[in-house]
Protein backbone atom coordinates (compact mmCIF):
# COMPACT_ATOMS: atom_id res chain seq x y z
CA UNK A 1 0.00 0.00 0.00
CA UNK A 2 1.49 3.49 -1.13
CA UNK A 3 0.85 5.98 1.55
CA UNK A 4 -0.63 9.18 0.75
CA UNK A 5 1.67 11.58 1.91
CA UNK A 6 -1.39 14.33 2.45
CA UNK A 7 -3.87 12.10 4.38
CA UNK A 8 -1.28 10.30 6.43
CA UNK A 9 -0.45 14.13 7.30
CA UNK A 10 -3.87 14.91 7.97
CA UNK A 11 -4.20 11.83 10.28
CA UNK A 12 -1.53 13.05 12.17
CA UNK A 13 -2.75 16.20 12.72
CA UNK A 14 -6.24 14.93 14.14
CA UNK A 15 -3.92 12.63 16.01
CA UNK A 16 -2.30 16.20 17.45
CA UNK A 17 -5.45 17.36 18.26
CA UNK A 18 -6.69 14.89 20.38
CA UNK A 19 -4.16 14.61 22.65
CA UNK A 20 -5.59 14.55 26.25
CA UNK A 21 -8.96 14.14 24.59
CA UNK A 22 -11.47 11.43 24.20
CA UNK A 23 -10.71 9.51 20.76
CA UNK A 24 -7.37 9.73 20.96
CA UNK A 25 -6.87 6.14 20.51
CA UNK A 26 -9.41 6.30 17.63
CA UNK A 27 -7.04 8.64 16.45
CA UNK A 28 -4.09 7.06 16.66
CA UNK A 29 -5.17 3.98 14.49
CA UNK A 30 -6.45 6.51 12.05
CA UNK A 31 -3.24 7.96 11.83
CA UNK A 32 -1.36 4.15 11.13
CA UNK A 33 -4.26 3.14 8.86
CA UNK A 34 -3.07 6.28 6.80
CA UNK A 35 0.52 5.11 6.62
CA UNK A 36 -0.41 1.24 6.00
CA UNK A 37 -3.09 -1.75 5.82
CA UNK A 38 -4.33 -2.78 8.39
CA UNK A 39 -7.47 -5.76 8.66
CA UNK A 40 -8.34 -5.89 12.42
CA UNK A 41 -7.23 -3.61 15.40
CA UNK A 42 -7.27 -3.68 19.19
CA UNK A 43 -5.87 -0.86 21.51
CA UNK A 44 -5.42 -1.96 25.09
CA UNK A 45 -3.27 -0.73 27.92
CA UNK A 46 -1.52 -2.81 30.22
CA UNK A 47 -0.22 -2.35 33.58
CA UNK A 48 1.67 -5.67 34.01
CA UNK A 49 0.42 -6.15 37.93
CA UNK A 50 -2.89 -6.07 36.90
CA UNK A 51 -5.70 -6.56 33.99
CA UNK A 52 -5.38 -4.94 30.94
CA UNK A 53 -8.00 -1.57 30.25
CA UNK A 54 -9.76 -1.79 26.90
CA UNK A 55 -9.14 1.38 25.00
CA UNK A 56 -10.58 0.75 21.33
CA UNK A 57 -10.96 -1.55 19.14
CA UNK A 58 -11.89 -1.96 15.41
CA UNK A 59 -13.03 -5.54 15.21
CA UNK A 60 -15.60 -6.95 12.51
CA UNK A 61 -15.76 -10.41 13.85
CA UNK A 62 -15.68 -12.33 17.43
CA UNK A 63 -15.94 -8.71 19.27
CA UNK A 64 -17.76 -10.59 22.06
CA UNK A 65 -14.02 -12.72 22.52
CA UNK A 66 -12.38 -9.57 23.54
CA UNK A 67 -14.63 -8.88 26.24
CA UNK A 68 -15.81 -12.57 27.55
CA UNK A 69 -12.61 -14.16 27.34
CA UNK A 70 -9.83 -12.21 27.07
CA UNK A 71 -9.84 -9.16 29.44
CA UNK A 72 -11.27 -11.33 31.97
CA UNK A 73 -9.73 -14.34 31.79
CA UNK A 74 -6.67 -15.14 29.07
CA UNK A 75 -4.74 -12.48 28.96
CA UNK A 76 -2.33 -13.69 31.64
CA UNK A 77 -1.57 -16.55 29.27
CA UNK A 78 -0.86 -13.95 25.89
CA UNK A 79 2.59 -13.72 24.82
CA UNK A 80 2.39 -9.98 24.75
CA UNK A 81 1.21 -9.97 28.13
CA UNK A 82 4.21 -12.18 29.17
CA UNK A 83 6.74 -10.51 27.14
CA UNK A 84 5.81 -7.30 29.19
CA UNK A 85 6.31 -8.92 32.48
CA UNK A 86 9.56 -10.06 31.42
CA UNK A 87 11.09 -6.55 30.18
CA UNK A 88 10.65 -6.66 26.71
CA UNK A 89 11.29 -3.16 24.84
CA UNK A 90 9.11 -1.20 23.39
CA UNK A 91 8.95 -1.69 19.39
CA UNK A 92 6.75 -3.31 16.65
CA UNK A 93 6.94 -7.21 16.99
CA UNK A 94 5.21 -10.07 14.91
CA UNK A 95 3.22 -12.12 17.73
CA UNK A 96 4.44 -15.29 16.32
CA UNK A 97 7.80 -14.33 17.39
CA UNK A 98 7.17 -12.90 21.29
CA UNK A 99 5.50 -16.68 21.58
CA UNK A 100 8.41 -18.17 20.30
CA UNK A 101 10.73 -15.44 22.36
CA UNK A 102 8.65 -15.13 25.64
CA UNK A 103 6.24 -17.98 26.39
CA UNK A 104 7.90 -20.25 29.03
CA UNK A 105 6.94 -23.51 26.88
CA UNK A 106 5.89 -23.44 22.93
CA UNK A 107 4.58 -26.60 22.49
CA UNK A 108 2.68 -26.46 25.74
CA UNK A 109 1.84 -22.81 25.09
CA UNK A 110 -0.42 -24.88 21.91
CA UNK A 111 -2.39 -26.51 24.50
CA UNK A 112 -3.30 -23.92 26.33
CA UNK A 113 -6.25 -23.07 26.82
CA UNK A 114 -5.37 -19.33 25.75
CA UNK A 115 -4.86 -20.77 22.32
CA UNK A 116 -7.04 -23.31 22.48
CA UNK A 117 -10.06 -21.47 23.57
CA UNK A 118 -9.29 -17.82 22.73
CA UNK A 119 -6.74 -17.00 20.20
CA UNK A 120 -7.71 -19.52 17.64
CA UNK A 121 -11.25 -18.64 17.34
CA UNK A 122 -10.41 -15.09 16.98
CA UNK A 123 -9.50 -15.97 13.32
CA UNK A 124 -6.29 -13.87 13.55
CA UNK A 125 -3.29 -15.89 11.84
CA UNK A 126 -0.84 -12.93 11.50
CA UNK A 127 -0.56 -10.43 14.33
CA UNK A 128 1.55 -7.45 14.47
CA UNK A 129 1.96 -5.54 17.57
CA UNK A 130 2.90 -2.17 18.84
CA UNK A 131 4.74 -2.05 21.98
CA UNK A 132 4.91 1.47 23.86
CA UNK A 133 5.77 2.35 26.95
CA UNK A 134 4.54 5.38 28.46
CA UNK A 135 5.92 5.01 32.00
CA UNK A 136 7.38 2.45 33.85
CA UNK A 137 4.37 0.61 34.53
CA UNK A 138 2.04 1.43 31.75
CA UNK A 139 2.20 0.43 28.63
CA UNK A 140 0.03 0.57 25.34
CA UNK A 141 -0.64 -2.13 23.33
CA UNK A 142 -1.84 -2.02 19.31
CA UNK A 143 -2.82 -5.79 18.18
CA UNK A 144 -2.91 -5.59 14.52
CA UNK A 145 -4.16 -8.48 12.86
CA UNK A 146 -2.51 -8.61 8.99
CA UNK A 147 -4.06 -11.13 6.34
CA UNK A 148 -0.54 -13.02 5.61
CA UNK A 149 2.95 -12.67 7.23
CA UNK A 150 3.87 -10.72 3.78
CA UNK A 151 1.66 -8.09 4.66
CA UNK A 152 2.29 -8.12 8.58
CA UNK A 153 5.74 -7.64 7.50
CA UNK A 154 4.99 -4.67 5.24
CA UNK A 155 3.22 -3.16 7.76
CA UNK A 156 6.30 -3.17 9.93
CA UNK A 157 8.34 -1.82 7.61
CA UNK A 158 5.52 0.87 7.53
CA UNK A 159 5.36 1.94 10.88
CA UNK A 160 8.69 1.30 12.08
CA UNK A 161 9.94 4.81 10.81
CA UNK A 162 6.72 6.40 13.02
CA UNK A 163 7.66 4.67 16.50
CA UNK A 164 9.41 7.16 18.38
CA UNK A 165 7.06 10.17 17.07
CA UNK A 166 4.15 7.66 18.17
CA UNK A 167 5.32 6.71 21.88
CA UNK A 168 6.59 10.27 22.42
CA UNK A 169 2.34 11.36 21.89
CA UNK A 170 1.06 8.39 23.24
CA UNK A 171 3.25 9.78 26.17
CA UNK A 172 1.75 13.34 25.86
CA UNK A 173 -1.36 12.29 25.71
CA UNK A 174 -1.16 10.22 29.06
CA UNK A 175 0.26 12.99 31.30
Amino acid sequence: VATDSAAALTALTQLVQRLAQPGFAAALVGWFRSLTALEQVVVLAIDPRERPLYLYDELQQARELLFEQYLPHFFQQDPVFQAIRQGIQPGLYLACQLAADFATDVRAMAQQPYQQQFYQRTGWQHELVCLLQLQPDLWWVLAMAQPDAAAAARAKTALQPYLELCQALCQQHQQ
